[in-house]
């Protein structure tokens, strides 16, 4: 998939957008539902990287690498070939091991000015120590705990100012 550079809005939203290609639709011409799930897990490590926390520094510098273990998406509209996207991930609450995302991909009509939910859920993210099995759940390291709960915070406030 190409991803064009990502980027944080001020309501803390994380998303990249891409154009679907070839490769990722089935026989029937219509994007396959486990590639959703590469589009977004996609822009949650592209969320973290952009908060200085790419998969290779949680691992070497803080020793904690990260699995996805519970993943709940609704499709509402096939994407198909050439369709232009985007896949936005958004932390919603981080505790102990777990950090939780709101994830949905939109995509754009040919101008950009309209947007269509194409897909929608939630993603949980466990922080886990490396090593032979068992593999054991890492808390989330502090300085990334504190970026990611900067985001939410950041988001609440943007929701309080917009119900206002």
């Amino acid at each position: 998939m190409a991803v064009a550079p990502y980027k944080i809005r001020a309501d803390r939203a994380f998303f990249c957008h891409a154009q679907v290609p070839p490769t990722d639709v089935d026989s029937y011409g219509v994007v396959k539902n486990t590639v959703y799930h590469e589009y977004l897990y996609a822009a949650r490590v592209a969320f973290g990287a952009s908060l200085g926390f790419p998969l290779e520094v949680l691992l070497e510098e803080y020793g904690v690498m990260t699995a996805t273990i519970s993943v709940t998406t609704h499709f509402k509209s096939p994407l198909q070939v050439g369709d232009v996207f985007f896949a936005e991930s958004v932390p919603v609450q981080v505790k102990g091991a777990t950090v939780k995302f709101k994830e949905r991909v939109v995509r754009l009509s040919s101008s950009g000015s309209e947007q269509q939910v194409v897909a929608e859920g939630e993603a949980t993210c466990v922080g886990l120590l490396p090593g032979c099995p068992p593999v054991k759940p890492a808390r989330i390291p502090a300085p990334f705990r504190q970026a990611l709960l900067r985001c939410i915070d950041a988001a609440a406030s943007a929701e309080a100012v917009a119900r206002n």
